[in-house]
C-alpha cells in the first residue's frame, strides 16, 4: 500500500473524529474543551499587545463535565492577529479554580502596595 493512501487515511480519521466532537459537544469552542459549555461569564482583555501585534484576551466559560457529573471552570486564551492567531483551553476543576483564585487575589494585593 502506497504511503499515500495511509497518510489520507489518518488525516481522514481525525477529522472525522473531530467533527464528531463538534457535533457532539455542539460547538467548535466545545469541542477543544471536550465538553459542553454551559455559559461565557466574561473576557478579560491583556493590558499589553503579544509579539507580532495580536491583541489577548482570556475568557471564562462554566463547563459541563463529562457525563453530566458537575461543572469546571474553562479558561479560553485568544490571540487576535494577522500574525498567527490561536485559541488555547484549559479545563480547571472547582477545587483548582479555587487556588487560582486565592492566587490571582494574593498577587493583586502585592500589586497594590
Amino acid at each position: 500500500m502506497k504511503i499515500q493512501y495511509v497518510f489520507l487515511g489518518v488525516l481522514a480519521l481525525a477529522v472525522i473524529a473531530f467533527v464528531y466532537r463538534i457535533v457532539r459537544y455542539k460547538g467548535f469552542k466545545a469541542a477543544l474543551f471536550g465538553a459542553r459549555i454551559l455559559s461565557t461569564v466574561g473576557e478579560v482583555p491583556t493590558r499589553e499587545r503579544g509579539l507580532g501585534l495580536s491583541c489577548l484576551s482570556m475568557r471564562v466559560h462554566v463547563l459541563e463535565e463529562k457525563g453530566g457529573r458537575g461543572t469546571a471552570v474553562g479558561l479560553e486564551v485568544v490571540s487576535t492577529g494577522a500574525a498567527r492567531p490561536y485559541i488555547l483551553t484549559m479545563i480547571l476543576g472547582c477545587e483548582q479554580a479555587r487556588d487560582l483564585e486565592k492566587l490571582l487575589s494574593r498577587a493583586l494585593q502585592y500589586a497594590a502596595q
